[in-house]
């Protein structure tokens, strides 16, 4: 008998944890802080000043569910019949680089970020509304937060909600291309301060956008030899592949480098201005 109890325990743990594994965001509880507004207006517009009216409560939920109801039926943990906002503050874990869609629905206003970066904007006043989003997640850590308002109230409601969707990460295929007079100094491969902060730009928009395939491909004018030209560029190349790569650990982006030296010219290089047109290095942003 104890033995089909141990079984039976092993199945109902086994089960528990594929239902675990098969969630694809693990989102810690909601904290919010509520705050009172002056009643009398009928929408309120987010704005970062938010923090400047008084707060009633915090909170914490696990989470956002409140269907449409009546202001005489109050709303949860808010004992306020007027108006009111809440800021929710979380974070979360993707178990994989995927597309997640995502919900907002309200009576008045509610917005979403991750990561700081604004993802639905349902700022609106009126009865209960949906909005949603799809975006692509990647692997790890990040931080949500969402803004509910309510102004003055003849009906309380908010709901966030999220799922995995099964469609294939796609990107349309980009050509950048850097001066390298900016990049590095005369005949030097190591990346200058102004080349520094040109590249953080770029890592800021490659880390939105994981399965990516990065090809950094060098080019130089014609002043020097053919060979010396060609250990050049490749250099340079792998200074930039070094650099996007220290900063982009954990988004599965690939690098794949190449130097072309003067062999590739795209102005003439018998002027200064068409020389400093050749020295460049172009990089091709390609889904895999």
């Amino acid at each position: 008998m104890r033995r089909y109890f141990i079984i039976i325990n092993i199945f109902l743990i086994t089960g528990f944890f594929n239902i675990l594994l098969s969630q694809k965001l693990h989102i810690a509880p909601f904290e919010g802080i509520v705050y009172k507004l002056p009643n009398g207006k009928k929408y309120y517009k987010f704005n970062e000043n938010y923090k400047e009216f008084p707060v009633i409560n915090t909170i914490q939920w696990d989470k956002i569910n409140v269907p449409s109801r009546d202001v005489e039926d109050g709303f949860p943990d808010v004992e306020r019949r007027g108006a009111f906002a809440i800021m929710f503050n979380t974070t979360f874990r993707a178990t994989e680089t995927a597309m997640y869609a995502f919900s907002l629905t309200s009576d008045d206003g509610t917005i979403l970020w991750i990561d700081g970066e604004e993802i639905i904007n349902n700022d609106t006043e009126g009865a209960m509304h949906m909005k949603t989003d799809t975006v692509a997640i990647t692997e790890g850590m990040h931080e949500m937060q969402i803004w509910y308002i309510q102004a003055f109230p003849t009906k309380y409601g908010v709901i966030f909600d999220h799922e995995h969707v099964d469609i294939p990460l796609e990107y349309p295929k980009e050509d950048i291309s850097f001066n390298s007079d900016i990049l590095f100094e005369i005949n030097a491969f190591d990346l200058s301060e102004e080349g520094l902060s040109l590249l953080d730009n770029l890592v800021n928009k490659l880390s939105r956008r994981p399965g990516m395939m990065v090809r950094i491909i060098g080019h130089t004018d014609n002043t020097g030899s053919p060979s010396y030209n060609l250990k050049l560029s490749e250099k340079r190349a792998n200074s930039l592949k070094h650099y996007l790569s220290s900063k982009l650990k954990g988004k599965k982006i690939s690098f794949a480098t190449s130097g072309r030296g003067d062999a590739m010219p795209i102005a003439d290089n018998s002027t200064e201005e068409g020389r400093s047109k050749n020295r460049r290095v172009s990089i091709e942003l390609v889904y895999k």
